[in-house]
């Protein structure tokens, strides 16, 4: 299992489940959900934010929280 800031841009993968509850909860609300397809649209030149599409959305996260989305 990797989390999703290991994998490179443009890469696709599956939400398997996600390791802090309160992010969790967060990615979820906002419809990021266990299951869905996810990949990096492209990160910030620090690398602090990152651009996601899940589905047909797109989203820009923090890096804690995409730390915290696990990939199957």
């Amino acid at each position: 299992m990797r989390a999703l800031t290991e994998i490179r841009e443009e890469e696709p993968a599956i939400i398997s489940y996600f390791t802090d509850p309160r992010v969790g909860a967060k990615l979820l609300s906002m419809g990021i959900l266990p299951g869905y397809p996810i990949k990096i649209l492209r990160k910030t030149a620090r690398g602090k934010t990152f651009y996601i599409k899940v589905g047909d959305n797109r989203f820009a996260i923090r890096k804690k929280e995409a730390a915290c989305i696990v990939l199957k």
